[in-house]
């Protein structure tokens, strides 16, 4: 048996050898399969099937306040909640949050720069599990205001800014223009448990007693926590959720205020399932479809060696040894196609990475590993499996002597092999047409996203953040001035149509902060969770004609709108049709913030800023181009200062020319006016908006 089984293997090279053309196109349609499926299972693996990089992943969890005044939704949570989860539940080993900042160092003899940083509880690293590879972690004492002016460096800034000093532990550098000392460096490769997953500086999470930050009002804390042993989440929930009900029965600022507790994975991950499993069944179709056309293709081989078939059936060759002969070949195919593909995928998954989209979770590097090649291996015997089918029934059909006789008689194939032929065509045929009407109907989605109207012009606009350090500019008057110095500046360049500065930029790159709107002449809400929060955004003068923004009805900013002056707004679109049905909205009073209704108690804290509607933007999209602009309003920079949150703001010049030509000369003029300032995320409206098309494109590109 075994000396067959060798003979039919000799025969089988030489019969493919005998054909390279049969046998390049074969292999290479398997290995197309093959390869795609084995490089998008690469990226499946580490990004869904492959855990956390923490040690014990599947006990974090991650907790959300849930919203229930206005129709249920998740967020952050405040830090007395936070404090009541973590010391009065027994389902958590241990609690912790953070909350996502950008961080301004400078010092340290290197220059100015903005790098994303988290400031965290001092327990965050315990409930990851990890510990720094140099220097110490956080300590409990860090967390008090005065003592927390402290960081932690990823292992990517320390080799950047201090070129791996080992000596860098125990060096201050300034945070925001404030001195801290860098206590510790995180191993190489940590993964900040947020979708943010970049973290490269960590600070303490303190305010000072009295802060705001310290309120059940101010929800902003993203919390992360690891499972008692044998608890399991749905334990979890109920307890989370029973200490949420109690806060609600005691404190009235949580009315409404509920919780979610899920899987840290599930949190990270789950958004970018469905994308990924559209793509794995894009490429399984491709894969099916190699299989029918190169069983197609032996099916059509063995046409034209019905002569030998037939002479090797008419020398006594059993239906079995036929069947096993075509098998055989089959599975020198399936194995030259499985090499092959599998070359392929090793050679295609980086360009493939750069083509996935950004916001594609990172956790794990994509690569070539042992589940890959097994995976791989799976495929090839599948695949094997499936070329082989037809033409082993074929070859061991209960006629197949007469078959091949009639076949050499006539010169002809048979019947029953035309029919297979036209069945393996029309399967090649239905799914064909199936791929190509999904990749179809992407890319008349992509196209429809492309004609979205995103509410402002991007052609000719350069976009930056400048945050101000409040250590040097002491007060918000004293950082508005600044921005100011430097509008005007700027506007005097040549070719600038307009510039100023701002809290927002669209697409959700910078959204500002959210305000409760009342309307004056409206019944008066008997609970701040009733009032609606909007968007909220400062901007100069400049800002909205420099964003490309069309005012629709009324008129913008202009320098006029000062402190001392009558306090106004602009509302977008959303907000005239939503609150404003059947009328105009200018000359309306509106109030931001917890209006006279509520308790003094609660206006003293949140206090009502009375402001005339002015004029109406279009709606500007602000959280991207596949979501509907949120309600917002716009009010002058320096009607606002008072209220402070005037520490980062956006830049955007509008420009006749190259805006990416006009950048140097813009921080040309900011180092003049502070040569320690950073000018970061400088980049052209354009990219931005190519960006916000990233995950449509490469879908549609990859299908």
């Amino acid at each position: 048996m075994l000396i067959g089984l060798i003979q039919d293997v000799r025969f089988g090279l030489r019969g493919l050898v005998r054909a390279p053309g049969f046998t390049l196109v074969a292999v290479a349609i398997l290995a197309l399969g093959i390869g795609a499926n084995t490089a998008i299972f690469s990226v499946v693996n580490a990004v869904l099937l492959r855990p956390l990089p923490y040690p014990d992943a599947g006990r974090l969890v991650s907790l959300s306040s849930t919203f229930s005044g206005q129709g249920t939704s998740t967020g952050a949570s405040s830090l007395p909640d936070y404090r009541a989860w973590r010391d009065e539940s027994t389902a958590f080993d241990n609690l912790a949050g953070f909350w996502l900042r950008d961080f301004t160092l400078t010092g340290g003899g290197a220059d100015p720069e903005q790098v994303a940083g988290a400031y965290v509880t001092t327990n965050l690293l315990d409930v990851l599990a990890v510990a720094p590879a140099r220097g110490r972690g956080f300590e409990p004492a860090d967390a008090a205001y005065g003592s927390h002016r402290v960081v932690l460096f990823s292992d990517g800034l320390w080799r950047r800014r201090f070129g791996a000093d080992p000596n860098a532990v125990g060096r201050s550098i300034e945070v925001a223009g404030v001195p801290f000392v860098v206590a510790g460096i995180l191993p190489q490769g940590f993964r900040f448990p947020a979708r943010q997953s970049s973290v490269d500086v960590l600070a303490p999470l303190s305010f000072p007693p009295g802060s705001s930050m310290n309120t059940r009002r101010n929800h902003f804390v993203s919390l992360v926590g690891r499972l008692a042993p044998g608890v399991s989440v749905r334990q979890a929930q109920q307890e989370a959720a029973a200490t949420a009900s109690q806060l609600e029965r005691t404190y009235p600022e949580n009315a409404g205020v509920g919780v979610r507790v899920a899987s840290l994975t599930d949190e990270l991950v789950g958004p970018a399932r469905p994308r990924l499993v559209l793509l794995v069944g894009a490429v399984g179709f491709v894969l099916l479809l190699a299989a029918v056309n190169v069983a197609g293709l032996m099916v059509a081989r063995g046409t034209t060696r019905a002569r030998e078939m037939a002479i090797r059936a008419g020398l006594g060759a059993s239906r079995t040894r036929l069947a096993s002969h075509a098998v055989i070949e089959s599975v020198l195919l399936g194995f030259g196609g499985g090499a092959s593909g599998l070359v392929l995928a090793i050679w295609i998954v980086h360009p493939l990475v750069a083509l996935l989209p950004l916001e594609l979770p990172r956790f794990n590097p994509v690569a070539i590993d042992p589940w890959v090649y097994a995976f791989a291996a799976t495929l090839s015997v599948l695949a094997i499996a499936g070329v082989a089918l037809a033409p082993a029934l074929q070859a061991s059909g209960s006629r197949a002597g007469a078959v091949q006789m009639e076949d050499l008689r006539t010169g002809s194939g048979s019947r029953s092999r035309l029919q297979l032929l036209d069945a393996l065509i029309v399967a090649e045929v239905a799914l064909a047409l199936a791929l190509l009407t999904g990749a179809g109907l992407v890319s008349r989605s992509h196209w429809r996203l492309q004609q979205i109207d995103p509410g402002f012009a991007s052609h000719g606009t350069l976009t930056m953040i400048l945050p101000v350090p409040a250590a040097r500019y002491s007060s918000p008057e004293v950082a508005l001035a600044f921005y100011e110095t430097l509008r005007e500046r700027v506007t005097g360049l040549p070719g600038v149509e307009a510039a100023g500065a701002g809290m927002f930029l669209p697409l959700g790159i910078y959204r500002g902060f959210g305000k409760q709107l009342s309307i004056q002449g409206r019944p008066a809400p008997t609970s701040r969770d009733l009032v609606p929060t909007v968007g909220f955004s400062i901007v100069s003068p400049g800002f909205l004609p420099a964003l490309g923004a069309r005012i629709t009805s009324g008129r913008g900013f202009m320098p006029a709108d000062s402190a001392g002056a009558r306090q106004v707004a602009i509302v977008n679109e959303t907000i005239a049709r939503r609150y404003f049905p059947g009328e105009s909205p200018l000359g309306q009073t509106i109030y931001m913030g917890v209006p006279e209704s509520l308790e003094p108690s609660e206006r003293q804290a949140w206090p009502a800023v009375r402001r005339t509607i002015v004029g109406v933007v279009a709606d500007i999209r602000d959280e991207g181009l596949q979501e509907p602009a949120s309600p917002r309003v716009f009010v002058p920079y320096y009607q606002h200062a008072g209220d402070g949150w005037v520490n980062t703001l956006s830049f955007v010049v509008r420009t006749s020319g190259d805006p990416t030509a006009l950048a140097p000369l813009v921080a040309d003029i900011v180092h003049d006016l502070d040569p320690a300032q950073v000018v970061a995320s400088v980049r052209p409206m354009d990219e931005i908006v190519a960006e916000a098309l990233a995950a449509s494109q490469s879908t549609a590109i990859l299908l």
